[in-house]
């Protein structure tokens, strides 16, 4: 430590007064102190194990469970919001003077047959892009967005938090991205009403009918908001986890996680 010579290879020797080991520099004679016991670089490395696999079971966690969250509410999503938008469809119907052919076995208005004849000429075509708009679409779109907010905004600060030592446009390209393609399993799927070979070989009420050409927009709404969602997780995920660290803990305690500012190269606030 006094001249930085090398002490590979210098003999051992214990101090008769204290027992300690020590070794001296052949060139300036400093007696360096030796540890007896192993020193902790084992239990270190063990650790950096531990943490390493907790960081990648983390990861595929919050991978798995935005995916999950996007997939859950864009299949439920499109069969509610056009279940609403089925009765505007069916008013403007009604205002035209259209007439109502029931489905044997059901009851509800939604679930009589649909006019296809209507349904492809102007009037029915400006009446399903006006049941994309009303109000109560729109109100149980909205509910279900925010509910979605609530469920996906942990993880997606979580992603940020993941892809911390990344580009920030790594990081939105990843936590953005994740809805998408779960958006794109879902429209895809080929068991969804809004299939055509499903479309087609069900009853044509005005249920199906409303379902099959609105629920994609729906379905598009909400994975957009959820894929925005993950773009301002990705964003604002690191610097939101480290001022809520930086509030519930003391100064001397925020070098426990010290490396949420380290990894984004800034130093660790002490006051």
């Amino acid at each position: 430590m006094q001249c930085f010579h090398p002490l590979a290879g210098r003999t051992i020797e214990r101090d008769p007064a204290t027992g300690l080991l020590f070794v001296r520099c052949g060139e300036c004679a400093t007696a360096s102190a030796l540890f007896e016991y192993p020193t902790a670089a084992p239990w270190v490395r063990r650790f950096q194990t531990v943490a390493i696999a907790s960081f990648a079971f983390l990861a595929l966690a919050v991978v798995g469970a935005i995916f999950g969250i996007t997939v859950g509410f864009a299949s439920a999503v499109p069969g509610f919001v056009a279940q609403a938008s089925t009765a505007r469809v069916v008013e403007l119907f009604d205002e035209g003077g259209g007439l109502l052919e029931p489905v044997v076995g059901y009851e509800r208005v939604q679930d009589t047959i649909a006019d296809s004849v209507w349904l492809a000429s102007d009037a029915g075509k400006s009446a399903m892009r006006a049941a994309r708009s009303d109000a109560r679409p729109l109100l149980v779109l909205t509910g279900f967005c925010l509910l979605g907010t609530l469920a996906i905004a942990p993880f997606v600060l979580a992603a940020g938090l993941v892809c911390m030592r990344r580009t920030m446009v790594t990081r939105v390209c990843v936590c953005g991205g994740l809805p998408l393609i779960s958006g794109l399993t879902v429209l895809l799927d080929p068991n969804r009403v809004w299939q055509p070979a499903v479309f087609w070989s069900s009853p044509q009420t005005w249920h199906t009918w409303v379902t099959f050409h609105n629920s994609p927009f729906f379905l598009g709404v909400v994975v957009a908001w959820f894929a925005f969602l993950g773009i301002v997780g990705g964003i604002v995920g690191p610097a939101f986890v480290a001022r809520f660290f930086r509030f519930v803990l003391p100064p001397r305690d925020r070098r426990l996680v010290a490396w949420l500012w380290h990894w984004r190269g800034k130093p660790v606030p002490l006051d």
